[in-house]
């Protein structure tokens, strides 16, 4: 994310899609060797080294993540108020709120002694969007992966 000159999008699963995955087998794969790189291809797909908006999620049909490109649709719901609709990834998941922000350069001057003058912001910075998520985006067969690997311990 750091790499990228223009910003970037999180796609973050909120607290309660975490809580409707059994807490034992993301803790067992987090602290397993052997699923170090499941969970860091899980994570991957929850990051884009682009600002995309909804909007934009909406119009591409894709995002494209270090772990591999994520279809999304936008579905239309009785209830919507003329928002445009939700976008959802093919696994079924759908951003419930969103957030941006701009990560600003700040210039720091300082004496001869280096103690703090004076901060300005110089701009430049990078534009920043939070998807909050109702679930995980990640390809569904990763999770296979992990149920697989730890089977009946982790209370399937």
């Amino acid at each position: 994310m750091r790499n990228s000159k223009s910003g970037f999008t999180l796609f973050a699963p909120s607290n309660d899609s975490i809580a409707a995955y059994p807490c034992n087998l993301l803790s067992a794969a987090c602290n397993n060797d052997d699923m170090q790189p499941v969970i860091a291809k899980m994570a991957s797909y929850h990051i884009v080294n682009a600002p995309m908006s909804v909007e934009l999620l909406g119009r591409y049909g894709v995002a494209s993540t270090p772990g591999g490109e994520l279809t999304t649709t936008v579905v239309q719901h009785d209830d919507d108020d003329d928002d445009g609709g939700v976008v959802m990834f093919e696994n079924g998941v759908s951003v419930i709120a969103s957030y941006e922000f701009q990560d600003e350069m700040v210039q720091n001057v300082q004496d001869v002694n280096g103690n703090l003058v004076e901060s300005s912001s110089v701009g430049g910075g990078k534009t920043c969007i939070v998807h909050e998520v109702d679930g995980f985006v990640c390809p569904e067969g990763l999770w296979g992966v992990l149920y697989e690997y730890f089977g009946e311990a982790v209370g399937e």
